[in-house]
């Protein structure tokens, strides 16, 4: 049993539900169906899926109508409501997908997988609720904070993930066209930094909705995009020109993200550790990125030094605690004013890894 607190079904709704191909849903917006199969996919694992919404109360059937000749898409009106769709939900769209037998087990195995950051993407998707038997297997809401750009994902048990959301608009370029984008001239990439570092999921490619496991960007930060995927989700097809301009404009919104962190004092210091590293579990599809965004942030200043200023990264220095220490409270030298320390907080290991990859060096011999 589906159920949502939407508007309710209207005749157009039906209608395009009764044909093939046919949607209410436009581009414009991004939606998760690809291949005009949307609804019918649910007769994988259901042989009769029923509708109750706005006074609509009728079901399809898998098996072939004998007067027509047709499955799957001619309506029967339902004269009873089952009262499981109807108990407590009077005023809400309900789905009933009678599961067939022999898919119980996987059906039950996919909903307990269903990650928290499913929501993070999906602009009306407030709430899930997962419910087997009677264990509460999922159970999360988000909460956007209406001064800064941050989400947080609330389960059950209180515990909070807490993400800060970028979103970059990209206009589509005229020689970029994809015949299932045909009205669309601009895109939105959004990236989720998770500012709880241990929270990362394994999933961190979306298309709306997450994509296998088998799709990993290596990045430490969720990426949405209205990438074009197989039909199962496991892969993004690496050579349309659609998504190889989404993935090469993933850097942008990434400096848009980084730059916005630098700009809070709350997330300042967090937003190094979202740098790529060089060698990292990934598809070579997204190898670009990480070069891409380390040639960006090489040629900026973008390095906090202990004089809370901001240089590229080719004149930051690291230095060990013993110099600091002897420096503390004495004027620069000549030196450091050409060749700056880092500052503090950014010289744990973890960090300095990552800055290294953008060109910040340790303070050598002869610069001492």
């Amino acid at each position: 049993l589906v159920v949502n607190n939407e508007e309710g079904f209207n005749e157009n709704n039906v209608r395009a539900l009764c044909a093939v191909g046919k949607t209410t849903k436009s581009k414009k917006e991004g939606y998760i169906g690809e291949k005009g199969i949307g609804f019918k996919s649910v007769f994988v694992v259901s042989s009769q899926p029923h509708i109750f919404s706005s006074g609509y109360q009728f079901c399809f059937r898998e098996e072939q109508d004998p007067d027509v000749h047709y499955g799957f898409i001619i309506p029967y009106w339902v004269d009873a409501i089952p009262l499981i769709a109807s108990n407590g939900y009077s005023n809400q769209t309900c789905i009933l997908l009678p599961i067939k037998p022999q898919k119980t087990e996987i059906v039950e195995q996919e909903l307990t997988q269903i990650a928290p950051e499913t929501i993070l993407f999906l602009k009306k998707l407030r709430a899930i609720q997962v419910i087997i038997g009677d264990e509460v297997v999922t159970n999360v809401h988000r909460v956007d904070d209406p001064r800064l750009p941050t989400t947080q994902l609330i389960a059950q048990d209180g515990k909070k993930r807490s993400y800060w959301i970028s979103k970059t608009t990209v206009e589509v370029p005229d020689a970029v066209r994809e015949e299932s984008r045909s009205e669309i001239y601009t895109r939105e990439i959004v990236l989720a930094f998770p500012l709880d570092k241990a929270t990362l999921p394994d999933i961190n490619v979306y298309a709306f909705l997450p994509t296998s496991s088998g799709v990993r960007s290596g990045l430490d930060f969720l990426v949405n995009a209205d990438f074009l995927l197989s039909a199962n989700r496991e892969q993004i097809h690496e050579d349309r020109e659609w998504n190889i301009w989404l993935r090469d404009n993933i850097s942008m919104a990434f400096w848009n993200g980084f730059t916005d962190m630098l700009d809070h004092a709350s997330v300042r210091y967090q937003a190094y550790s979202f740098i790529p590293l060089e060698k990292k579990d990934r598809i070579p599809f997204f190898e670009s990125v990480v070069s891409d965004i380390l040639d960006k942030l090489g040629a900026n200043e973008i390095v906090i030094t202990d004089q809370n200023d901001r240089v590229l990264p080719s004149n930051a220095r690291f230095a060990s605690k013993d110099l600091r220490k002897l420096l503390a409270g004495r004027v620069r030298p000549a030196q450091l004013r050409l060749t700056p320390l880092v500052a503090d907080r950014l010289q744990t290991s973890n960090i300095q890894e990552r800055l290294r990859g953008i060109g910040v060096r340790d303070l050598s011999k002869e610069e001492i």
